[in-house]
């Protein structure tokens, strides 16, 4: 198996961020910040997709230049990059338009020419976790624990479930709209500087382990 190096940019429903993701020969996957990749003293973070996109002319393409920029910095040959919960929502509520979405792809293929965009599906985002769990699951777990695992996981605007039925192969997903940021920003304003738990820190860490 050949090395591989992947620039994945997060279009979250909070901010946009990015990872570079390495395989080695082994097939071992590892995670670092892009902005620690790069060599850069602070943490890449743009903002959010459908704020640049309801802003639209200059802000736009400056959001969009950033993700070349990045890939640029990172040294990256391939990148992905992926909007979520965040975009879903504000095309359902009538926020943004499915042609400004066509926009948006179009941008990116003139200004970040090397990016796959992808717009994810519930489903799409659903799979996507349930797959970097099972992942991980398998590099850190004991050999006796119950497989396959399954998944929860709650974003800033959506919540996915990845499972198994019993006796079934082939997983099963659900997408449901569960806004959670304004919990989030409660709960880092309480917590302050802490914000950042010792749990997140370990799972961060585990997701990295080979």
């Amino acid at each position: 198996m050949h090395p591989t190096t992947a620039l994945i940019v997060d279009c979250g429903s909070g901010f946009t961020r990015a990872t570079v993701f390495s395989r080695d020969a082994h097939g071992h996957v590892r995670a670092c910040e892009a902005h620690e990749h790069a060599g850069l003293d602070e943490a890449w973070r743009e903002r959010r997709v459908v704020d640049a996109l309801v802003e639209g002319g200059a802000a736009l393409r400056d959001w969009a230049a950033s993700i070349q920029a990045l890939i640029d910095a990172t040294g990256c040959t391939r990148a992905v990059v992926g909007t979520t919960g965040g975009l879903r929502q504000a095309v359902a509520d009538g926020l943004v338009t499915p042609a400004m979405v066509a926009a948006l792809v179009a941008l990116l293929g003139e200004l970040a020419p090397s990016a796959t965009v992808r717009i994810l599906s519930g489903e799409d985002e659903a799979r996507a976790e349930l797959a970097a769990v099972q992942y991980v699951a398998d590099a850190t777990l004991p050999a006796g624990a119950a497989r396959p695992v399954g998944m929860l996981s709650g974003g800033g605007m959506s919540c996915q479930v990845g499972w198994h039925e019993r006796g079934c192969k082939e997983p099963s997903f659900l997408s449901v709209t569960a806004a959670l940021n304004p919990y989030s920003h409660a709960l880092r304003d309480k917590c302050g500087d802490k914000g950042d738990t010792d749990a997140a820190r370990a799972a961060r860490t585990s997701a990295r382990r080979p």
